[in-house]
């Protein structure tokens, strides 16, 4: 009978040792979900997750839990998330559209949800595993490629790997800052303005280079606005230091608005881009690399490309003009320059 009563007791003990260890277990795991993760690859709910996670993903996710049960998912590295509510009950996460998770396992650096098919896990369920921020981009890669020298200071092009987030207040995202304040000197017709900056350590904005252009005023409208997001970056880290990275912004605009008449327009994030315009963009970007590392011959192998999309756009002569000026051939220079002045952009030589 006492060997029965101990017996009894231990086993109480034990499930009161169980107990407690599963409540503190479920409470660090709601503490260790806040923070922001990062999506890296999908699976089937019944395979084997490895310790050493490669990076798979194609599309990008972050999902940051700020704590108050508010949830920011961010759908692209380069814009602003969008808020929802959460709650973790149970070992279960839900959050948007009543979409219910398992939490799998996270500790302070793997997050694994497995994504619940009609209230349960099904072979049609998803296993979602994520990194803790931090160390998915510690474990992107940087190099020779991604920097340049720009008064004796390392410059980083922007990337998944260092990327400065603006601070929205008004408007959703960067783009849209933008946009609406150089929008009311846009011409009629097609519209397009791309420019590259440098966000520094310190939050300052410097070093704008417009390289496709719309008129005076809209230069001078895009340049007060990007001078005017300082203070507003938070700035990404490298091995525990904030550095310099060159951001660039591009808006396209297509305004009816002539003779005070009423307009329609289509931004650039609501119209249906082509292939040729998402080619043109792309160039665009390797353009302005190329140009910031001095590396004109490589330049001017983009601007090639995007002649044959937009054989008559004088931007393209303008950039040429630049190519040609920095390999100091004047023969050429002097050439685009007399083009140039046949065109909307004449002042930018005069």
């Amino acid at each position: 009978m006492i060997r029965n009563g101990r017996l009894l007791l231990w086993s109480l003990i034990v499930f009161m040792i169980f107990l407690k260890a599963n409540f503190l277990l479920l409470g660090q795991s709601e503490n260790d979900l806040l923070g922001s993760w990062v999506r890296v690859r999908t699976m089937s709910p019944n395979e084997l997750v490895s310790d050493n996670i490669e990076i798979i993903a194609d599309e990008y996710l972050k999902l940051r839990f700020n704590g108050n049960n508010e949830l920011t998912i961010f759908g692209h590295y380069q814009a602003s998330g969008v808020g929802t509510k959460y709650a973790l009950k149970n070992n279960f996460l839900i959050f948007g559209f009543d979409r219910k998770f398992r939490v799998e396992f996270v500790d302070k650096s793997r997050l694994i949800l497995v994504e619940l098919d009609k209230g349960r896990v099904t072979d049609n369920s998803v296993k979602h595993i994520y990194l803790r921020e931090s160390v998915f981009l510690a474990k992107l890669p940087l190099s020779y490629e991604d920097i340049f020298l720009h008064d004796r200071d390392t410059v980083y092009f922007a990337s998944k790997k260092l990327y400065p987030e603006f601070q929205a207040r008004i408007y959703p995202d960067f783009h849209l800052y933008v946009h609406n304040q150089v929008k009311p000197s846009y011409s009629y017709g097609s519209n397009h303005i791309y420019a590259t900056f440098i966000v520094y350590p310190d939050g300052s904005v410097g070093e704008v280079d417009i390289l496709h252009h719309v008129n005076k005023a809209s230069d001078k409208k895009a340049l007060r606005a990007i001078i005017n997001s300082k203070n507003r970056w938070s700035v990404p880290f490298l091995e525990s230091k904030e550095v310099p990275v060159l951001m660039h912004v591009e808006d396209r605009y297509v305004s009816n608005k002539k003779n005070g008449r009423n307009e329609v327009s289509f931004e650039i994030n609501q119209q249906e881009l082509t292939d040729q315009t998402s080619l043109y963009s792309a160039n665009l970007y390797q353009i302005a690399l190329a140009l910031r590392k001095g590396e004109y011959e490589r330049a001017l192998e983009y601007i090639g490309t995007c002649e044959k999309i937009l054989p008559k756009e004088p931007n393209l002569i303008y950039l040429k003009f630049r190519c040609y000026s920095g390999l100091g051939n004047t023969v050429l220079l002097e050439k685009a320059k007399l083009a140039l002045k046949k065109t909307r952009l004449r002042y930018l030589i005069n």
